[in-house]
């Protein structure tokens, strides 16, 4: 498991302003003129996966075993019970916040190989890059090689992270939240593979298919830029989970999620709930003061 801010401070953070569809004018009839009949409209269908909307409250929970208890409106907790717990105690803990009408979100990491994860195995040491900064456990993976090279098991990336997608799906998560799907903006020194933002947008919308495929919602992380990144995948995700962007003044970064009216899950690491509440609600965004550690305790929400 992992908390980390993916991009350094102190960028400066610049509008948004996505170009304007252009229309094509079809050519107009010269010789007959026939009426154009207006066809049914199709009757609105259900979408396939969870819309969330607005959502006003979340807990953040990556330790084992998870406290159910807290009053909020969605849970996001890890995929395999961080590596200890089994495939039937996560399915229960979902069922248990289901049947307390609270949402599930997934928890996991498509941009990173985790020592510790039962799928260690499946990775082609070919595609591992360098250590992360503060996880020896962890080491960055070449995101451009999501089709490429096979692992001892003969996985792809693409087959080892669709296979964690699933084992969402089979306990009942209603999403998943992608950690180190930013990875281009920690640059080549860092990861030891010189990707681009092309790179991170076709990985993130391969992965956006997938998880729609089988249901699930697709929440990016972190993810603040001002290359345009942030606001292109607002487009294809269905919300964010975002760590302190009210401490280093980013949040206007993701205006884009609020344009198109899906939720932003904003932990923060300091500041007191008087001093950031007021401009977090105003926004909005759902708002709470969590530790480092990512444990069961709460410091303040937002409410």
């Amino acid at each position: 498991m992992r908390w980390s801010r993916a991009v350094t401070t102190g960028v400066a953070l610049a509008a948004v302003v996505l170009p304007a569809q252009s229309l094509a004018r079809a050519p107009r009839a010269t010789r007959l003129h026939v009426p154009q009949v207006p066809a049914p409209r199709a009757a609105a269908l259900p979408a396939a996966w969870w819309q969330p909307g607005a959502v006003g409250s979340w807990q953040w929970q990556l330790t084992w075993p998870v406290d159910t208890t807290k009053a909020v409106q969605v849970y996001d907790i890890d995929y395999d019970g961080a590596g200890t717990g089994t495939p039937a105690q996560t399915a229960a803990i979902v069922s248990t916040l289901h049947a307390q009408g609270k949402r599930a979100i997934c928890y996991l990491e498509t941009g990173s190989w985790e020592s510790y994860r039962p799928d260690a195995g499946d990775y082609a040491p070919s595609i591992l890059g360098k250590t992360l900064a503060g996880f020896a456990d962890e080491r960055y993976v070449d995101i451009r090689q999501l089709d490429g090279a096979r692992g001892p098991t003969g996985k792809t990336l693409h087959q080892i992270l669709v296979g964690r997608f699933q084992k969402c799906k089979n306990a009942g998560f209603d999403g998943v939240e992608t950690d180190l799907d930013d990875t281009y903006l920690e640059g080549s020194g860092a990861t030891g593979f010189p990707l681009t933002k092309q790179h991170q947008e076709t990985f993130n919308t391969a992965l956006a298919a997938d998880m729609h495929g089988l249901g699930l919602a697709w929440f990016l992380k972190n993810g603040v830029a001002s290359d345009g990144f942030t606001a292109d995948m607002a487009a294809v995700a269905d919300g964010t989970v975002n760590e302190q962007c009210w401490q280093f003044g980013e949040c206007s970064a993701l205006k884009a999620f609020v344009t198109a009216g899906k939720p932003i899950l904003n932990a923060e690491y300091s500041g007191t709930r008087a001093a950031v509440c007021p401009k977090a609600m105003a926004f909005p965004m759902a708002t709470m003061r969590k530790r480092t550690s990512l444990n069961a305790a709460v410091v303040w929400q937002c409410f």
